[in-house]
Order: C-alpha cells, then structure tokens, then sequence
C-alpha cells in the first residue's frame, strides 16, 4: 500500500483525450505502486477539448478523481485576461480544492500545464498545505513560441505577457522543483531566466509500454503500399508543410509505386486546402478524422514510416516517443536546436531533417520508400528506447517526491 500521498491538479484527465492527458494520467497510475497515491484534481468540463473514453480503462481503481465545472467561454470571452482560455476553470477548482483541503492530508502537490491554472491552484494548495510543490511544464509558458498564434500582437497581448510573466515568476519562486520536457527549456530556464539549476528538472515525455508489449512486425509485403503516416492536431505554422513541400518535390521527378501519405487529424480540412499546392502530392494523399487513442497505437504499428514536425526548440511533441516505440522509422522535420533530432540520435529510430531544406527532407523521404522496399529497418538502440518509458519517466518523477518530502519533513496535518 502507498505510504505518502500527493494532490495531483490537471486541467486534463480522462475522459478527455490528447497529448495532453498522458503524463498526469500515467502519474496517477504507476505512482502507487511506487509508495505515492495520488488524489486528481481535474476538469470534467468537454466544452471543446478532445474526449477519448478509451482512456478511462487506464484510470487505476480506487483512485479518487475530483471533477469540476468550468466555464469554457470565459478566457475567449474575455481575451485580454491573462494566464490561459482556461481562467474559467478557476472558481469552481478552488472551491473543490478547498473542500479536499479540510478532508485530506498530502505529502506533496503536483500541479501540470498547460493550462497554467493548475499552477495557480498548485501555489494555493502548497500555501494552504506548508507542503513540498512540483510545478510540471509540458510546454513553455511566456517563452511559448506560439503566443502569438493564440494571444495575437498588440497592446492587449503585451499587456498579457507583462501580467503572465509575473506570475509565472511567482509560480517558480513558490515551487520546490519545476519539470520541463525537453533540454532547451530547461537551457533557458537556468540560463535566462536565472533558476537555480538544480531545481529545473527535465523528465521527457514517454510511451506506455504495455500499449507496445508486442515486437514490432513488419508487413511481409514490400510490393505493395508503401504507408507514411502523421498523426496528431496541427496549428498554426506547426504543421504538415515541409513535409508536403519535400513530398511534392520527390514525386515530381521519380515515380513512387505505392506512395501513400496518411493524415489522422482534427486538422483534416487544412490538409485537404493544403494539398492543393502540392499537384504531384494531391494524388497520394489520405485524409482521416481522429482516432481514439488504442485505435491510433494500432494505426501506428501498421504504418511503415512515421513523420512529424518538430517546430519548437523548447517543446518536443508528445507523439514522437510513442512513434519510437511503435517500431516504423521515424522522420522528424525539425528546427534547430529541438529534442527531437537528439532522441532520434540516441535511440537509432529515425533521422531528423531541417524543415526548411526542400531537398534533404525530399531525399530522407525518398530514402525510407528506398529502404522499405528493400525490406531494412534501422539499426534501433533498444537500451535508450527503454529509458523512454512512462514507468521510466515516473520513477524519476517518483524519486523526486521522496527527496523533496524527505527534506521538508512530515505531511501536512489532516484537517
């Protein structure tokens, strides 16, 4: 049985769905069997998001989860408040938290973005509690390079960044440890912003790998198609376009026998608007609508290369471990300077290529079509690939808890 428990508060947990359910999902469920039970606070509130009920066969038994309302329309319609869209979750998540607060004792408070609300009910609680406090960054906050795709420019979206970025220094001057996801953030954390460097932690994001148990088996078939697959939601400039323009390319000076680019995504009707541009790509392209997530580890598993962008430096999309162990290589399109090329580097799964070089993504295309069709795989370091596990991930996250707790001493008095 557990031994230390811990307030768990996530925005996202299921039945919604998405990349960004996963870490606070996994928490709760290998946690226990590491001496930590957690207690969720989450948003029952749909409105817009994502909901996959596939995902609520891994919510462990026994867990308790808090669900709030929460009023999806406020942060859009009151767009100059700072902090995220989700400010409407925040009345009725302190009132929820208050009530757990009187009834409970905790160890230690974990609080996961986006949205940064959670961070704000995170310093609440570690007030309240005189308990360690774990603020988790699945994505940048203020030093977010898609700000202005959400927030716009001007007067009003400057006036949110002062605001943000002064609570956000208050968020890491109140935690105990901030977790980051990829290693450039952390590099700016400490280097830029000036924290201290053994309180930025980076545990990157994973895979389940009970959703990988079975080896990897490729198709028997290399005469037949030839299935590149993306899967995931796309905004703004985070999209497919180098990968279109490469693909364009390649098909306009070499035929392809059964070339197929596959595109499972909410983002379905840009793709199809996109392709348009792209005449010698149009003809090989499949469009699909999301999936629930067992569904897509399938669709993975049958694909016989996965592709991605990784646009950010400062992020690295969730997918791309779950491509890695799904076992088809792997083809990052990428800026400078992002995780994704030095995962892929380590792990022997796939190769990173500029996104804004036509040529070499045309050629690393060309090159995994070449491969297929003479039946190789990459050379793949099972070792790296298993330290990407969630269990793995949560064991260091686990480990962390003790130490704080450790330090800080006894749980905080039930109320």
């Amino acid at each position: 049985m557990p031994e230390r428990r811990f307030l768990l508060i996530s925005y996202f947990y299921p039945p919604h769905g998405g990349a960004g359910v996963q870490r606070a999902l996994h928490l709760s469920r290998i946690a226990p069997s590491l001496g930590w039970e957690p207690v969720v606070l989450a948003s029952g509130q749909r409105g817009r998001t994502a909901v996959d009920r596939s995902l609520l066969s891994k919510v462990p038994e026994g867990v308790r989860v808090e669900r709030t309302r929460a009023a999806v329309g406020f942060g859009t319609l009151f767009g100059a408040l700072p902090v995220d869209a989700y400010l409407g979750w925040l009345p009725f998540a302190l009132r929820r938290l208050s009530a757990i607060l009187r009834e409970e004792r905790f160890d230690l408070v974990f609080s996961t973005s986006a949205p940064f609300t959670a961070h704000l009910l995170g310093d609440h609680a570690r007030r309240a509690l005189g308990v360690p406090w774990v603020a988790d960054f699945r994505d940048p906050w203020t030093d977010n390079n898609f700000l202005p795709l959400y927030r716009g420019e001007g007067p009003i979206a400057r006036m949110r960044q002062r605001v943000d970025r002064r609570i956000e220094e208050r968020v890491f001057a109140g935690a105990d440890a901030v977790l980051v996801t990829a290693d450039p953030f952390r590099s700016l954390l400490v280097e830029r912003r000036g924290l201290p460097e053994g309180k930025v932690h980076l545990v990157r994001n994973g895979f389940d790998a009970e959703d990988f148990a079975a080896p990897y088996a490729p198709r028997p078939d290399p005469g037949g198609r030839f299935r590149l697959l993306f899967a995931g939601n796309m905004y703004g400039d985070y999209n497919l376009a180098s990968v279109f323009r490469a693909a364009d390319r390649l098909l306009s000076r070499r035929a392809l026998p059964g070339f197929e680019l596959s595109i499972v995504s909410a983002a379905g009707a840009w793709a199809e608007r996109e392709a348009r541009k792209y005449p010698h790509l149009r003809p090989h392209l499949r469009v699909e609508k999301p999936v629930p997530h067992d569904q897509i580890v399938a669709r993975y598993r049958d694909a016989d290369a996965l592709v991605l962008c990784a646009l950010d430096p400062l992020s690295t999309p969730g997918k791309l471990y779950e491509y890695i162990a799904a076992g088809p290589p792997v083809i990052a399109f990428v800026v400078p300077g992002t995780d994704a090329a030095l995962v892929l580097s380590r792990t022997g799964a796939g190769e990173a290529v500029p996104a804004d070089d036509v040529e070499l993504g045309a050629l690393s295309l060309e090159r995994a079509y070449d491969r297929f069709r003479r039946g190789e795989l990459p050379a793949r370091c099972e070792d790296e690939i298993a330290k990407l596990t969630r269990q793995a991930q949560v064991a260091e996250i686990v480990a962390l808890f003790e130490r704080l707790a450790g330090e800080r001493g006894a749980a905080s008095p039930r109320r």
